[in-house]
């Protein structure tokens, strides 16, 4: 807890494994009901702050550790979670609050390279010191995953030691979607969303995050990127780039729905994204 200028900040986590929260278990409930305890409390969540960054509510979903619940995620199925949140990152970003966009806490993955430093707050980015290698930069994070998979990869004999080599290097943990967790805590992080004392929208971007990882995983087509498929299985780093690039130029909120749609229906897709929508604009 931190207090500033008559206020306090409260940083609040879920248990970790085995008491994490599971779907199967009344997670969805629990999230609405300490929303709503919160809200009872009097706490707020505001958009932004004199220090430039917003109050977040992050998602982290299990696909690597054993300690938790749900399948365990392959390599392959990894990127193809990472490439689906690149193809839908201006998508996902339009289902939060406008000040969040680029928030320093959940900088934006820019299929084209980063495009401001952590040092600078919303308005005035641009005008400071260049990011370190490799962070935020998800086109490096791609190129290397492309060369590695091509490479050393493929005599690796476990898919640990697959997943060790691949996500070693990371855009950072302070991008929208936080890969470097998948060494911390076995989970993908996704900081996209702002905080919020609302029971109904802290449970729907839960729903959300679980369910992309659960359509995005198969990389088989169901994305215009086509998941891992478009970055492992093109013949060069550079190809790979430019169909991601014009995966994300030309995403839209129908292909969204269209890509949850596969583990919800389309009915409580489209729901789903709609309500989104509505809640970031109150």
């Amino acid at each position: 807890m931190v207090r500033r200028k008559g206020c306090t900040s409260v940083e609040l986590k879920s248990p970790p494994p085995p008491r994490e929260l599971r779907l199967g278990r009344g997670a969805l409930a629990d999230v609405r009901l300490a929303a709503a305890l919160l809200r009872w409390r009097g706490c707020a969540a505001p958009d932004c702050g004199e220090r430039g960054a917003a109050a977040m509510l992050h998602c982290h979903v299990n696909v690597r550790s054993s300690e938790g619940g749900g399948e365990l995620l392959c390599a392959r199925e990894l990127l193809s979670v990472f490439c689906a949140w690149l193809q839908f990152e201006h998508v996902a970003a339009s289902l939060a609050r406008s000040w969040v966009r680029r928030d320093r806490w959940c900088a934006p993955l820019y299929a084209t390279g980063p495009e401001f430093s952590f040092s600078d707050k919303p308005w005035a980015q641009g005008g400071h010191r260049p990011l370190p290698p490799h962070l935020l930069d998800a086109p490096a994070f791609l190129c290397r995953a492309h060369t590695l998979w091509r490479g050393e990869c493929c005599a690796l004999a476990s898919e640990e030691e697959r997943v060790q080599r691949l996500f070693a290097v990371t855009p950072g943990r302070l991008a929208s979607l936080n890969v470097e967790a998948v060494l911390k805590t076995g989970t993908y992080e996704f900081r996209r969303h702002h905080a919020t004392t609302c029971g109904d929208a802290a449970r729907n971007w839960c729903l959300f995050c679980v369910a992309f990882v659960e359509a995005a995983r198969p990389g088989d087509g169901a994305c215009l990127g086509r998941g891992a498929e478009a970055l492992l299985d093109a013949q060069s780093p550079e190809q790979a780039l430019t169909r991601l690039r014009e995966a994300q130029l030309l995403a839209t909120r129908e292909g969204l729905v269209a890509l949850l749609a596969r583990v919800l229906g389309e009915g409580e897709a489209r729901a789903l994204v709609e309500a989104m929508a509505a809640e970031s604009c109150v």
